[in-house]
């Protein structure tokens, strides 16, 4: 897949609310999440799925304080 398919790809998992690791497990490709943030900046996600990856940060935040 090349560089231009990979990164629509990576634009239109986003738009569905998923979280940048999310995204590199789909694509199965280890894609730094700082290119996976720049591609997909300007991308606005619905409350929906901003709400969504809002809780597995917590949840994973948690996981660290253990």
């Amino acid at each position: 897949m090349d560089k231009i398919g990979l990164r629509k790809k990576a634009i239109i998992l986003r738009k569905q609310g998923r979280t940048y690791s999310e995204i590199q497990a789909k694509l199965k490709k280890s894609i730094p999440k700082s290119t996976l943030s720049y591609w997909c900046k300007d991308v606005i996600l619905p409350e929906k799925y901003q709400t969504r990856i809002q809780k597995i940060v917590l949840n994973n935040a948690k996981k660290g304080v253990k």
